[in-house]
């Protein structure tokens, strides 16, 4: 979410200070129909993890999705317990599973 106002961006740029190191600077919003866009993008180096950093930028980036009028969403791996831990503590629910298939070059 960028701030276009000099005082909310000064605020932001304070905040993600400490993020540089520990976590993705750039979480972002992937729209996916009318009516949803994926929160993506957000990771946490292993240095930073358990400081809330993750929380906050898809916090930050699911506010952003309500604000434009979207449903956020967002997937995870099943057994990724630490990111499922933190999306249920921001009020994400398990709607459906999904059988990933890989495909790639022979060889």
């Amino acid at each position: 979410m960028r701030a276009s106002y000099g005082r909310q961006r000064t605020r932001q740029s304070l905040l993600e200070r400490p993020l540089r190191r520990a976590a993705r600077l750039h979480p972002r919003q992937r729209p996916c129909t009318a009516s949803h866009a994926e929160v993506s993008g957000v990771c946490t180096h292993p240095e930073g993890r358990g400081r809330g950093y993750a929380a906050l930028l898809s916090r930050r980036v699911a506010g952003a999705i309500l604000a434009a009028g979207r449903c956020p969403l967002l997937h995870s791996y099943a057994d990724n317990e630490t990111a499922l831990k933190i999306y249920r503590r921001l009020g994400f629910v398990e709607r459906v599973r999904v059988r990933f298939t890989l495909y790639g070059p022979q060889g």
